[in-house]
């Protein structure tokens, strides 16, 4: 397994260094994030759109629309 580093404001590193366990859910649901989106991505049939930029100011309407579409998914990853 490869790693990749994410970056996190700092509010949210201390507030996962507070939640037992919080690391390993985050790390499940970005996992089913990736593959989610990557899923996604390739059933368009054209070229991927460009992200640049694309969270420039928030993520959380592509993260709204991301467990919107895979609301399965998401229960199966708050189960495990």
């Amino acid at each position: 397994m490869a790693t990749l580093k994410v970056e996190v404001p700092d509010r949210l590193a201390v507030k996962l260094a507070a939640e037992a366990g919080a690391q390993e859910h985050l790390q499940a649901f970005l996992l089913g994030a990736v593959e989610a989106w990557l899923r996604r991505q390739g059933t368009t049939g054209g070229p991927s759109p460009s992200w640049d930029g694309a969270f420039e100011t928030s993520a959380v309407d592509f993260v709204d629309q991301l467990v919107d579409e895979n609301h399965e998914l998401f229960e199966e990853l708050a189960r495990r």
